[in-house]
C-alpha cells in the first residue's frame, strides 16, 4: 500500500487529487475525493481502448493501472516532467503568470495546434477541453510540446466518435471550438489572454 503524504501533493481538482507517486519520480497517482468514481471508469475504459489501436502516446500521460493507498484506491499515470526534471506547468498556470506568458506565447501556441492534429490523426476523444487540463513540456531550448492530462474519454451514450474517424474528427473540432469560447469567458478581463486566444483560434483554422 502506498502512503501518500501532504507533502506529496501536486494538483487539488474538485473531483481527484494527484500526488506525486512515492516510489517512482516520474508517475503521479490520482485519488477521487468528491463525487463518484463513475468519471474514472469510463476515463480508465477509454484507455483499455486506446492500448489496443493507439501507437503514438506522446501527447497523452499514459495509465499504468489502479494501486491502494491510505486514501484510497487510486489511478496511476505519467507524471510529465520539464527538461530541468520540474513538473511541467498546466496552460492555465502560464496563462495565468504575466510573467511567463509573453516568454512562451508562440511556443503553447505551435504545440497546441500541433496536439490538435496529433488529436484528428489519432482519433482521440475526450469529454472536455480545458487549459488546465494540459501540460506545456519545457525541453532545453525552451521549446515545449503539449500533453493532455485529463479528461480523456467519450461520455456519449452511444459512443460511435470513439470507432468512427468521420464523426470523431468532427466532435474533436467542435470540442476545440469550445475550448476557445471557455479560454474567452474565463479569462474575460485579460487582454494578453485575448490576445493569445485570438492568436490561437488564427493557427488552429490555418494549421
Amino acid at each position: 500500500m502506498l502512503n501518500l503524504s501532504p507533502d506529496l501533493l501536486i494538483a487539488r481538482g474538485y473531483h481527484r487529487e494527484c500526488y506525486q507517486h512515492p516510489e517512482d519520480k516520474d508517475r503521479c497517482v490520482k485519488i477521487v475525493v468528491h463525487g463518484g468514481t463513475e468519471e474514472t471508469r469510463r476515463e480508465q475504459a477509454y484507455y483499455r481502448l486506446l492500448e489496443k489501436r493507439l501507437g503514438d502516446w506522446r501527447g497523452i500521460a499514459r495509465f499504468h493501472g489502479n494501486v491502494d493507498s491510505n486514501l484510497g484506491s487510486g489511478a496511476v499515470f505519467d507524471l510529465i516532467r520539464d527538461q530541468d526534471n520540474s513538473v511541467s506547468r498546466t496552460v492555465s498556470q502560464y496563462l495565468e503568470n504575466p510573467e511567463l506568458l509573453p516568454l512562451h506565447r508562440e511556443g503553447i501556441i505551435r504545440a497546441l495546434v500541433k496536439f490538435r492534429n496529433y488529436q484528428l490523426k489519432n482519433n482521440i476523444q475526450t469529454m472536455s477541453l480545458k487549459p488546465w487540463n494540459f501540460v506545456y513540456q519545457l525541453n532545453h531550448d525552451t521549446r515545449g510540446k503539449i500533453y493532455l492530462i485529463d479528461s480523456l474519454g467519450n461520455a456519449d451514450f452511444i459512443p460511435i466518435c470513439s470507432f468512427s474517424v468521420f464523426f470523431g474528427q468532427r466532435k474533436i473540432r467542435r470540442k476545440w471550438l469550445k475550448f476557445i469560447r471557455l479560454l474567452e469567458q474565463h479569462y474575460p478581463g485579460s487582454d494578453s489572454i485575448q490576445s493569445f486566444t485570438c492568436q490561437l483560434k488564427t493557427a488552429l483554422t490555418t494549421g
